[in-house]
């Protein structure tokens, strides 16, 4: 068995038992076989016996750190109740759906075309997964691209993000400041084994983004109302496609559409905005407005004499 065949078993097994209806021995045979086409094998004997189940379970323990128990009263396997609470848990499993996906390229790339892009820094997601879910520190020699230098920093890691095919670890630094660090510029990377931490009672990934546009967590800004309209035809991506969670419509009529986002103004948010060039028309705030404005000046600039 190849070691995709091996790591998607796996996955299927952990997103059977979370459904908390204590499924049999059989019962996890049966929906690993319904969902061979995920393994990309019509032929392969998917099939398993009790013994690889019972090792399965015990390297879900040590890779995951998530405890699948079997209950005599109800004669199948279920999480433990922490488990299920456990912070990231649900993070960790999309984290492999995406991964899963990724790894069957080439079998799909017939019937799905993909973006033809490969973001470095991927091997690194499984030692940090580990970390992760059993709150150990990582050291990471990291290269900043602005300074062009390459340092060794002692990291918490929290969590994990994928934002246009680059992934990142949220996590706390020695100057005791939560940040993202991108894998694709991460040159080395070990788990502190005997160096645990404790996750703050407060910590909740979501928070960090309610009023944070892309992968930046910027503390000293203070969310704004972005108010700006369109018409009705781009109105219909935005709505099926928004930009962030906290996008809503204030106004409506036949032909513009006026939105809302409640987002601290940074870098990324203003590119993001600039990218739909003239179909949409920024209203408020005034400093937003300066921003894009500044911004068109270098680009006109820029290109006056070409």
């Amino acid at each position: 068995m190849s070691k995709k065949e091996y790591i998607n078993r796996i996955l299927l097994i952990i997103k059977r038992v979370e459904r908390r209806d204590y499924p049999s021995y059989e019962n996890l045979v049966d929906y690993v076989k319904e969902n061979a086409y995920l393994l990309g094998q019509d032929n392969y004997q998917v099939g398993f016996s009790q013994r690889t189940l019972n090792r399965d379970i015990n390297e879900i323990r040590e890779i995951f750190g998530v405890d699948i128990l079997h209950s005599s009263k109800e004669k199948g396997y279920y999480l433990e109740n922490d488990d299920y609470n456990r912070p990231n848990f649900i993070e960790m499993l999309e984290t492999f759906e995406v991964l899963k996906l990724s790894q069957f390229q080439n079998e799909v790339n017939k019937v799905v075309l993909f973006e033809q892009k490969q973001s470095k820094g991927t091997e690194y997601l499984k030692p940090i997964i580990y970390a992760i879910t059993h709150r150990k520190k990582i050291t990471i020699q990291y290269e900043k691209y602005w300074e062009g230098t390459i340092n060794k920093t002692l990291l918490e890691p929290y969590a994990l993000r994928e934002i246009q095919n680059r992934w990142y670890i949220i996590a706390k630094n020695t100057r005791n400041y939560i940040a993202t660090y991108a894998l694709d510029r991460i040159k080395e990377i070990s788990i502190e084994k005997s160096a645990d931490y404790i996750l703050p009672d407060n910590f909740d990934v979501s928070e960090l983004y309610q009023y944070n546009y892309g992968i930046s967590i910027d503390n000293e800004l203070k969310p704004e109302k972005v108010i700006f309209s369109t018409d009705t035809i781009q109105a219909k991506y935005l709505k099926s496609l928004p930009i962030h969670s906290s996008q809503k419509i204030i106004e409506e009529t036949d032909s513009n559409i006026v939105f809302q986002l409640d987002l601290k103004l940074g870098d990324e948010l203003v590119y993001k905005l600039l990218s739909y060039g003239d179909r949409i028309t920024i209203q408020q705030p005034i400093e937003l407005i300066d921003l894009i404005k500044e911004k068109l000046k270098i680009l006109n600039k820029r290109y006056e004499k070409i």
